[in-house]
């Protein structure tokens, strides 16, 4: 039999089974009639897909393996949220923080002889940062609405046992800065024209 006779065997996996309740709570205080404050709990789940468990390939001259043992995203989000309302406009100010751990995510296992790259479990990952928003209607002129945003992130890589040199660092794909501005002009009723900026650093 041929290597490539052997290699297009099917292989069996065990039957796996998982399942999660996603639960939410939100309570928000009026301080005065223009000022609330609410707070936000959450816990949140995801399931790898079929490609992140199963879909190996061999790339040039590396081999990505599958990982049909991955386990699923635990995340717990936590929000502290201002909200002013204020004229036209509202302006909130919040500070978040996301703990997750099992963060699904291609990586090399760098602690295995041969390296192993493949989708894998990052322990876990904390992100938390600021965010300043605001939107408004018939801003300085009528018919001119605005919404902006800016927010901050800071989010490291807290425990990788596959690649524990990464401990300590930025976790990949999230930027320091962010920031949106959309500014929408009706000039009657059926007519209007939208300008939008999008900033993302690296």
């Amino acid at each position: 039999m041929t290597a490539r006779a052997r290699s297009a065997r099917p292989r069996g996996y065990a039957d796996a089974s998982e399942s999660h309740w996603s639960l939410k709570a939100s309570l928000s205080f009026d301080l005065t009639q223009d000022l609330t404050l609410r707070a936000s709990l959450g816990r949140a789940y995801r399931f790898p897909t079929v490609g992140e468990l199963f879909q190996g390939q061999i790339n040039g001259i590396s081999i990505v393996n599958n990982n049909p043992n991955l386990k699923p995203e635990d995340d717990l989000s936590k929000e502290l949220t201002a909200e002013w309302v204020r004229g036209n406009g509202v302006y909130c100010f919040t500070l978040f923080q996301d703990d997750v751990k099992n963060t699904i995510f291609s990586q090399t296992n760098t602690t295995v002889i041969p390296n192993v790259t493949n989708f894998q479990n990052v322990d876990r990952v904390r992100s938390r940062g600021v965010e300043v928003a605001y939107e408004g209607q018939d801003v300085l002129v009528r018919g001119l609405d605005l919404v902006a945003n800016a927010a901050y992130t800071q989010s490291k890589i807290l425990a990788n046992s596959g690649n524990p040199a990464s401990v300590g660092k930025y976790f990949y794909r999230i930027p320091l800065w962010r920031a949106n501005v959309a500014a929408t002009y009706r000039a009657t009723g059926n007519t209007a024209t939208t300008l939008a900026v999008r900033y993302s650093g690296r």
